[in-house]
């Protein structure tokens, strides 16, 4: 039997818990093989990157940002984009600083 899906389930939904398992847990090991450390609660993914030179550290983050759209288009899901941020913390000036893009948005 197939069932199409029209829309999310409830934050608190029993459900919510096998899917997250289903989908993000792949998400999670395919970043986490990239050399990131990632986190995950609830319905919220943590990403962090840690390097040296800032060029390396960005292409890390715009590939996983691209790892996490196309899983996301493979399972037909969305990223709010309200709730995705970047946060550089830094400890010289930066020259050559890109903004990673996902879905067109950040």
């Amino acid at each position: 039997m197939r069932i199409a899906v029209s829309r999310g389930c409830p934050q608190e939904g029993v459900l919510l818990l096998l899917l997250w398992c289903l989908v993000v847990d792949v998400l999670i090991a395919r970043l986490t093989r990239g050399g990131m450390y990632i986190q995950g609660y609830a319905d919220d993914i943590r990403l962090l990157v840690v390097g040296r030179f800032l060029n390396i550290s960005l292409w890390l983050i715009q590939w996983a940002l691209h790892t996490v759209e196309t899983r996301c288009s493979l399972v037909r899901s969305s990223v709010y984009h309200d709730k995705t941020e970047l946060v550089l913390i830094r400890r010289r000036k930066l020259s050559g600083f890109f903004e990673p893009h996902i879905l067109g948005f950040l």
